[in-house]
């Protein structure tokens, strides 16, 4: 009786592995690309899983026979051999904020990946070492892609572009890809799929990512212009939330937060701020030129894991 015991579960592993291969085999053929378009398979990180969905959504509004597939399962559900399995079927790979747990198991699997175009960014410098473009290996070590990847635009994001591919030819196209994610937002990574699906399909077009403001003004579902905001009550509170915060998820944070604070008699802007002095410098600014009329400035910082609840706590912080 004891020797039997072992066995229903050795079946239910079994079948779950031929589930998972049928939903794998599945997902791949209903995402095959039409003739002539491009197939990009992608693994980004959770926290920029939403912005990247937003990004697919645009892309292929845009490009319709063009295919992405990203993550058709969480990658610990997959054995090696299913995933070694999704990462042949992409034409391009495309790879962004992978770091920890999976990086051990990812580097063999990428490493031996059949496909000729593969574009790391953002990751553990060991990843994006495996960057290839047309078979070609972009980086000679670990060090040279750490190096690389430390490099940020001091000012104009194109002329900074073109002076790195000038000083560093043989990463010329991973210098572009990663363009589109330092200029950020769901328009320039809609942008980068249209770049990595070009390497493939040369019918897609292709324009330059386009570089973002540090600061930007949000107000009623839209982003504006300082000039353009409206401003009512005899009070403001200012929303300080971080530079990729015009996603779906955030922006619907963010309008609820200044609902509760105008049903509050507030008058309530958002300020989405890049990391760094320059925003630091705009805001303050910004509360001189703009917010000075009003006689109380309170300046909230949130973030797009707080809770909506958050709005009625932050409604009063315009009283301190």
């Amino acid at each position: 009786m004891s020797e039997s015991l072992p066995r229903p579960a050795s079946f239910l592993t079994r079948a779950l592995s031929l589930s998972r291969r049928l939903a794998l085999a599945a997902c791949l053929l209903l995402s095959a690309p039409l003739a002539g378009a491009a197939q990009i398979n992608a693994i980004v990180s959770a926290y920029s899983a939403a912005e990247f969905a937003a990004a697919v959504a645009q892309f292929q509004r845009l490009h319709p026979g063009q295919r992405v597939s990203a993550h058709p399962e969480q990658l610990a559900e997959l054995d090696d051999a299913a995933l070694a399995q999704w990462l042949d079927a992409g034409q391009v790979l495309f790879g962004a904020g992978i770091f920890g747990a999976e990086v051990e198991r990812l580097r063999p699997l990428l490493g031996r990946a059949a496909v000729a175009e593969l574009f790391v960014l953002h990751s553990d410098h060991g990843l994006v070492q495996l960057s290839r473009a047309a078979g070609r290996p972009l980086f000679a070590s670990r060090e040279e892609a750490e190096r690389l990847g430390a490099l940020k635009p001091g000012g104009a994001l194109a002329p900074w572009l073109q002076e790195q591919q000038r000083a560093h030819p043989r990463q010329a196209d991973w210098l572009s890809a990663r363009s589109y994610w330092l200029a950020g937002g769901s328009e320039n990574i809609a942008g980068l799929l249209a770049w990595l699906a070009a390497r493939v399909d040369a019918e897609v077009a292709v324009a330059p990512a386009k570089a973002r403001a540090p600061l930007r003004f949000y107000q009623d579902g839209e982003l504006r212009a300082a000039e353009q905001l409206r401003w009512r009550g005899d009070a403001l509170v200012a929303i300080v939330d971080h530079g990729r915060a015009d996603r779906a998820g955030d922006q619907a944070l963010n309008d609820a937060l200044c609902r509760a604070l105008g049903e509050a008699g507030l008058a309530c802007v958002s300020l989405f701020a890049n990391w760094g002095r320059v925003p630091c410098r705009r805001c303050a600014g910004s509360k001189r030129a703009s917010i000075r009329r009003w006689p109380r400035w309170s300046p909230c910082r949130t973030s797009s894991s707080a809770a909506a609840s958050t709005a009625s706590r932050s409604a009063s912080c315009s009283a301190s």
